[in-house]
């Protein structure tokens, strides 16, 4: 169901991005990703912008003036209490980082750090209910968080969510999917702890739709040097082959082809 109007609690239902030069990040995923921008014109908002594809809300870019915080994509779930929410990321181990948080009439936010060091949030809907289009291109199609201890971070999500995990694993491959009502919602994924991955920053990744990700390593690097191909797509476990892409700022952006 690409276009949507509500999410089930404990389903992933808006992603944003925080970085220290909006202005460069809407420059650059607006003509990868074909994203047009509605910006707030508001300075409590901190004009924070919009992204819409084929007119429906997809994700946000917000700006942040704390330069010694690394830019990064937010993935929120849905919830229908986030102050409940809150206590139980701290009952098991989570510290707040913001929030709960009244955003207007639009909602409110809460933002957390797991007990793995990465960080996620919640979105409880007012007005504004997530994202209105997914499962399609240039819109999210998936939403994982990297780890290097799968079990404490699928003992935490599935404390506080309403999710049941589905172990997806074979052999040195470890992956768990969070299910809603039987429907797989968000991915978890154990890094290797060789040399390789030393110093890689723990952290969630949001997949984006694209037709082809092979196409997208020419079509970056014509945005004036502005971002780089640094993995080709590969297939995944999920039937979706998959690219990664670098952001100038340093931010990750995963990408999924379409099939």
């Amino acid at each position: 169901m690409p276009e949507r109007s509500s999410f089930a609690p404990g389903t992933p239902s808006w992603v944003d991005l925080s970085t220290t030069d909006p202005d460069a990040a809407r420059d650059f995923y607006g003509p990868l990703l074909g994203w047009e921008y509605v910006i707030d014109p508001s300075e409590e908002t901190g004009h924070y912008a919009t992204a819409t594809a084929r007119g429906k809300n997809v994700a946000g870019v917000n700006g942040m003036s704390i330069t010694e915080q690394p830019p990064a994509w937010t993935t929120y779930f849905a919830t229908d209490d986030a102050q409940k929410l809150s206590e139980l990321v701290t009952e098991n181990g989570g510290a707040i980082a913001m929030g709960p948080m009244q955003v207007g009439p639009a909602g409110t936010m809460l933002i957390w750090q797991d007990p793995s060091g990465a960080f996620a949030g919640a979105w409880q809907a007012g007005d504004m209910k997530g994202a209105q289009l997914v499962q399609e291109p240039g819109a999210i199609a998936w939403n994982e968080l990297n780890t290097r201890d799968l079990a404490a971070a699928l003992a935490f999500y599935t404390a506080i969510l309403p999710v049941t995990a589905h172990d997806m694993s074979d052999g040195d491959f470890h992956y768990q999917t969070l299910q809603v009502d039987g429907v797989d919602v968000a991915g978890m994924w154990e890094m290797s702890a060789g040399p390789a991955q030393l110093g890689r920053v723990l952290h969630g990744c949001r997949h984006r739709r694209v037709r082809h990700p092979s196409n997208r390593p020419g079509r970056i690097s014509g945005h004036a040097g502005q971002g780089l191909a640094v993995r080709p797509p590969r297939r995944a476990a999920r039937p979706a082959g998959r690219g990664l892409l670098h952001h100038r700022d340093g931010v990750r952006e995963p990408v999924m082809r379409a099939d």
